[in-house]
């Protein structure tokens, strides 16, 4: 409305300037009224125009004012705009949030529900499951029940009725042995001495009032250890009669009444009781009175061995120590390097040669016996193999044909530790131990140390009969048998020297010395050395010439058989004569000892050696 009342008064102002302009009121007037007429028609027409611009300022601030007010109210409903969009989105995301927790809340809600209803299904599931077991586990345990005791009792049965049998066998037997002992002691004359170790209480008291009248009772002082066990039992009889011979007229081993516990030697009684005898170790000889023993060369001179009477060794006072083979053979040989054992084993393997034993030697160093001609040596890993498997042969051939009467067969085994891991001997030598003494196969083996596992358990390495322990440590003695004051002793030893353990207490023993130059000495053969003896037959030795004695045919001697049809191995020929003892036929036997087939160039040419060898036995009368 202003802004058209200015207009109205502008186009006034202009209409009038207009209209004074053509009717100029100064027409005709004088200069001064119609300048000042002029002058304030333009001033009127200037506070107009100035009213016009004022208005229109106004106006315009007005105009601007509104806008902006217009403009605040825009942006005010813009704000109210933007408020209520943000709370739409609140509210919607607040929805959403609602929406997305009542599904979660379900979800969980659901799996909380499947849960229940497995947990619920479990539980009955486990509750069958633990009756089905407890179930089960009752009828286990009542069939235990009845296998306990169903086993309890026959185990109760048993030992009621082997009690009662061990009961009645051990009286019988008690009966036996005490009527066996009153005969022998009511034949006993009077003036016998009666050697009664005091470490045997059950013999004493049984013996001594019987013979206080018509015997001499001598009590030798004995070890603790030897009353109640029967292999000390018989050591503490050895020493008691030992110390019984210095003040005996006669001794006779052979009265003695095996498991009483006594022994007897005939003498005219004497008043003082013989002292009780030290053991012969090494600690109680004085060695300014040693006796060293001569060289086997010498022996051999003048004396010759039997099955009966072996020589074990020498006694420190330079008396021989005598044995029989069962008591020399299957003997275990220990001890340092350079202390004897290679001498002891050439000292045993020439008396064996001496009886007509066959020997075989299995000797990586060959120390033993050398190249003495004809000697069955086996050096080579494979050869010793070879020979293992052979002797095992002959072992099984003998006991399928239970032959207990054959010839003898040695085998010494050198350096047994280092052999065991080059060839398959350990076997071999279980067999010759526990088996080979009922079918006359022998074994001497040389160690450094028995571990029981080498020879393939303690009761293995024990079976053997006799032990010779050179220097060694104590408990390297302790492997092969000797314990206490005796293992003690074996570091005191000497080169020579060796500590004997077998039927009797340990005891020093002094080896004689035997070379190889002394082998040869007592079994010369011509320098040829193909074994034939001077003064023999063609191709034999001096050995070859030995009487039988028992032990052998008298033609087999361990050395290589020499005759007319040419030499043989004395190995394959025990192995074809206990063949045909068995009735093999003769493909069998191609096969197992000439390891030969049916056909082929080699089968004549072995069908041709198997003759041979048929001839040599047929000449032998096998």
């Amino acid at each position: 409305m202003k802004h058209r009342i200015a207009a109205g008064l502008l186009f006034l102002a202009l209409v009038m300037g207009f209209t004074g302009c053509v009717n100029d009121p100064c027409t005709g007037a004088s200069p001064e009224l119609c300048g000042q007429f002029r002058a304030q028609v333009a001033g009127t027409a200037t506070v107009g125009a100035a009213s016009a611009r004022a208005q229109a300022t106004q106006s315009a601030i007005d105009a601007g004012l509104a806008a902006a007010k217009a403009t605040a109210i825009i942006k005010e409903a813009n704000a109210e705009a933007d408020r209520a969009a943000a709370e739409i989105r609140l509210a919607q995301e607040k929805a959403d949030r609602e929406a997305t927790l009542e599904a979660r809340a379900a979800e969980q809600q659901a799996t909380i529900t499947q849960g229940k209803a497995d947990l619920e299904a479990t539980t009955t599931t486990g509750e069958a499951y633990m009756a089905a077991t407890a179930t089960l586990t009752a009828i286990q345990t009542k069939s235990h029940q009845d296998t306990l005791n169903a086993i309890g009792m026959f185990v109760r049965d048993v030992v009621f009725y082997a009690g009662g049998l061990t009961i009645l066998f051990l009286a019988c037997y008690w009966a036996v042995n005490y009527i066996r002992r009153k005969s022998a002691i009511s034949d006993t004359p009077a003036g016998t001495i009666l050697v009664l170790p005091s470490g045997n209480p059950f013999a004493a008291r049984l013996i001594i009032p019987l013979l206080a009248e018509r015997a001499v009772i001598d009590s030798h002082d004995a070890p603790e250890r030897a009353s109640d066990d029967t292999i000390r039992r018989k050591q503490v009889i050895d020493l008691a009669l030992a110390a019984a011979r210095a003040n005996a007229d006669v001794v006779n081993e052979a009265d003695v009444i095996e498991g009483s516990g006594w022994a007897e030697a005939g003498r005219t009684p004497q008043p003082e009781l013989p002292a009780a005898i030290a053991l012969p170790l090494p600690s109680n000889i004085d060695r300014s009175r040693l006796v060293l023993p001569p060289p086997y060369r010498e022996i051999a001179a003048s004396w010759r061995p039997t099955a009966e009477r072996m020589l074990l060794g020498y006694t420190p006072d330079g008396q021989p120590l005598y044995g029989k083979i069962d008591d020399l053979l299957s003997v275990t040989v220990i001890g340092r390097q350079g202390t004897g054992k290679t001498t002891l084993e050439r000292f045993i393997y020439v008396q064996c040669v001496q009886l007509g034993a066959r020997v075989i030697v299995w000797d990586p160093h060959d120390d033993i016996v050398d190249s003495l001609p004809g000697t069955e040596a086996c050096i080579e890993a494979e050869t010793i193999q070879r020979s293992a498997s052979q002797v095992l042969a002959i072992l099984n051939g003998r006991r399928q044909a239970k032959l207990h009467h054959e010839q003898v067969i040695l085998v010494i085994v050198d350096e047994y530790n280092a052999l065991v891991h080059a060839a398959e001997v350990a076997p071999v030598i279980q067999e010759l131990v526990t088996q080979g003494r009922k079918y006359r196969l022998f074994c001497i083996v040389s160690v450094k140390g028995a571990p029981a596992a080498s020879f393939g358990g303690a009761w293995i390495r024990d079976a053997f009969s006799a032990h010779y322990a050179f220097n060694c440590r104590p408990s390297t003695a302790r492997q092969i048998g000797f314990d206490g004051e005796a293992a003690r002793q074996v570091e005191l030893l000497r080169p020579g020297e060796a500590l004997l353990e077998g039927s009797a207490p340990p005891q020093m023993v002094l080896i004689p010395q035997t070379t190889i130059d002394d082998v040869r000495a007592i079994f010369p053969t011509s320098s040829n050395g193909n074994g034939a003896g001077s003064g023999a037959g063609s191709g034999e030795t001096v050995i070859d010439q030995l009487p039988g004695n028992g032990l052998g045919s008298g033609l087999e001697t361990g050395l290589e058989v020499g005759s007319e049809m040419g030499a043989v191995d004395p190995q394959k020929l025990e192995l074809v004569r206990l063949a045909m003892m068995r009735g093999a036929s003769v493909k069998d036997i191609l096969q197992q000892v000439f390891a030969s087939s049916t056909s082929g160039s080699g089968y004549k040419d072995a069908l041709a050696e198997l003759r041979r060898y048929q001839a040599v036995i047929a000449s032998q009368g096998g």
